[in-house]
């Protein structure tokens, strides 16, 4: 497994805001997506420590998956109207292939395309034809799709301050999205960490257990 940190996200990311064209085109390499929260709720949406109030687990999560789906209905936005004309021109199946056209560079294949037009089908059933479709019927191609290409789990961070209300939505979201939801502490991991260092204590990194070091026997 290779895993790639990608740069930081932010509201608006698929316009260009922050480091979100850098993000999105990291995206490209992966075959799946780690999430990490904050789920304590002491950070804002931008991750600017808050104290308290900040954003919530779920609200965290769906930013991500809103950023991905408008990403991927920008690219597909870019010559929709050539697709249009010929859907227009050659029927349903041009659509399939303006598509995967547009989309191949990121790893859409043509199970991802034919799975995002039945559930623009299966939601939209008064969507009409496609070159008259509106942002709804494009984020509900695009949700569908981005969920095939890139499964997403969660590593929960402080998840020591989590309410129990709030880690039962999310695990129950994660879950049923076949995703993962991991929590962790980073600062105790890295308390750990420091005390291994310093012969503290007896840390294997592979596991969750250690032993305190009897610093009487040296």
């Amino acid at each position: 497994v290779t895993l790639v940190d990608v740069a930081g996200l932010v509201p608006g990311a698929h316009e260009g805001r922050g480091r979100g064209n850098q993000f999105l085109s990291d995206l490209a390499r992966c075959d799946a997506l780690i999430q990490v929260i904050d789920v304590s709720g002491s950070t804002d949406i931008e991750g600017n420590p808050v104290g308290e109030g900040g954003s919530e687990p779920m609200e965290e999560y769906q930013f991500l998956l809103n950023e991905l789906d408008a990403w991927i209905v920008g690219i597909i936005q870019s010559n929709w109207s050539r697709g249009a004309r010929r859907v227009q021109s050659e029927g349903e199946k041009a659509l399939s292939i303006f598509l995967l056209d547009q989309l191949s560079g990121i790893g859409v294949n043509e199970q991802h395309v034919n799975a995002g037009l039945q559930s623009v089908l299966a939601n939209h059933p008064d969507s009409g034809v496609p070159w008259s479709w509106g942002n709804d019927e494009l984020m509900t191609l695009a949700g569908t799709i981005r969920a095939l290409l890139f499964p997403i789990s969660i590593v929960a961070n402080k998840a020591d301050c989590i309410d129990e209300s709030s880690w039962d939505e999310l695990s129950e979201c994660i879950i049923r999205s076949g995703g993962i939801l991991v929590p962790s502490s980073a600062e105790a991991e890295l308390a750990l960490r420091r005390a291994s260092k310093a012969g503290l204590i007896e840390l294997n990194p592979s596991n969750s257990q250690f032993l305190i070091t009897d610093l009487r026997k040296k």
